[in-house]
């Protein structure tokens, strides 16, 4: 199978590349008092072409977008996605939060406001620093008010349980087969995600899906296809051999343009709602026939 660099990050992003998914995860994961605020229902995700190639290699490059319920600003969700342990990740956020601002276009009115989080699933509990002045060992206090030390917040993998996990059908499947767990439970972590998505998986999160779980799990094709067929149907069992034979990089990337796809068309409705009303609105059904956007 084709040799991809960071799938985790990959899979990642390509789940949160649908809006409903994006949506879901904010409204899950994010702090209640931030969600009573926002308008969860103009969540996007915000393409991230401004970060320089030398540094791409450091970021997961998600970041999704809400507008906060009074309509006048956006709110700007930044999830920096780690696999292991990272005594610096913080300082990558502040760099990463620093290079939005700085190729903001429109800052009359003030800088975006970022919420930055960190998406952890390493199999230890986090114990790395959790702010900017942890990062400065025995400081004198003189010192702490020079350091920016904004907070940034954590969804932990390593500490959460099944039942712990929230969102909609695809998010649940990403968050449970992305925990850690012990070789021997692997295959029950398999089960769970593919049961989370259901008969009624949308194809472009059923393809993701497989193709991670073909990737980085040790499994058999034969054991995976007979999971989907069980616990999603025997249509979509058929996707496994297809995924095996492509390879993930062909799934991954497939999902995450279906994923980009779906968020213009979406930006494209919305455009054509405040234009044009109802009758705007019909002309959707001709646009998604479209093969090329």
């Amino acid at each position: 199978m084709t040799e991809i660099q960071n799938p985790h990050d990959a899979f990642f992003k390509g789940i949160l590349a649908a809006r409903e998914n994006g949506k879901s995860f904010v409204v899950s994961y994010q702090p209640m008092e931030i969600v009573e605020l926002i308008d969860a229902d103009s969540t996007e995700l915000v393409p991230c072409s401004y970060v320089p190639d030398h540094l791409k290699e450091f970021f997961a490059d998600v970041m999704l977008r809400t507008r906060t319920r009074n309509g006048f600003r956006y709110l700007y969700h930044l999830f920096e996605h780690k696999s292991c342990q990272d005594r610096y990740a913080v300082l990558q956020i502040l760099l990463y939060m620093a290079l939005h601002w700085t190729q903001q276009e429109d800052r009359a009115e003030g800088l975006n406001l970022i919420v930055p989080t960190i998406f952890y699933h390493g199999d230890k509990p986090w114990s790395m620093p959790k702010n900017l002045i942890e990062c400065f060992p025995d400081i004198e206090e003189v010192f702490i008010p020079y350091i920016p030390a904004g907070k940034v917040n954590f969804i932990d993998l390593s500490t959460m349980t099944d039942k712990e996990v929230k969102g909609i059908n695809a998010v649940q499947a990403m968050i449970k087969i992305l925990m850690p767990r012990k070789p021997e439970d692997i295959i029950s972590g398999v089960r769970a995600a593919l049961e989370a998505l259901g008969p009624e998986a949308n194809i472009r999160d059923l393809r993701l899906t497989i193709a991670y779980i073909s990737y980085t799990k040790d499994i058999e094709e034969e054991q995976l296809y007979e999971i989907t067929s069980e616990l999603v149907s025997e249509e979509a069992s058929k996707m496994v051999k297809t995924v095996y034979e492509q390879g993930i990089d062909k799934g991954i990337e497939r999902g995450l343009e279906r994923g980009r796809l779906e968020g213009k068309l979406e930006t494209l409705r919305e455009i054509l709602e405040i234009r044009f009303g109802s009758e705007g609105l019909d002309l959707m059904s001709s646009i998604r026939a479209f093969n090329d956007l």
